[in-house]
């Protein structure tokens, strides 16, 4: 009894894809790591200098940061917030009921059952 085999060919863009992420993941993995490394030795070297004489200009270091920090926020979190809301205006609204044609005045008399005696109808059955 012979077998029948069938073969599938992968499609050029698939490789394609393939040779690309594997590139991609090299690249970035070599780049990534290099960056990571100079930050890391940076790093270290910044927190050596700050913890000599048992952290002694850690604490100076750490509010000057913060201070740093809520003068970016006060400064910047206006421009922000402008830009925000000026984007915002750029679109145009709708109002909310633009289609709506129920009136308060009708609804009340509906719901209170005196439809009748406004409209002339047959009573309601929605009573409160």
């Amino acid at each position: 009894m012979s077998r029948i085999t069938i073969e599938f060919k992968t499609p050029a863009v698939f490789k394609t894809i393939a040779e690309f992420t594997r590139f991609l993941r090299y690249y970035l993995k070599l780049r990534g790591y290099s960056w990571f490394t100079r930050f890391e030795g940076f790093k270290n070297f910044f927190v050596d200098i700050l913890y000599k004489k048992r952290g002694r200009y850690a604490r100076p270091f750490l509010h000057l940061g913060m201070v740093g920090l809520i003068t970016m926020v006060v400064t910047v979190g206006p421009i922000a917030l402008d830009s925000a809301d000026a984007d915002e205006q750029k679109q145009p609204s709708a109002p909310v009921l633009s289609t709506a044609t129920a009136y308060a005045p009708d609804f009340l008399y509906l719901a209170s059952g005196r439809s009748t005696s406004v409209y002339g109808g047959e009573k309601s059955s929605l009573t409160l």
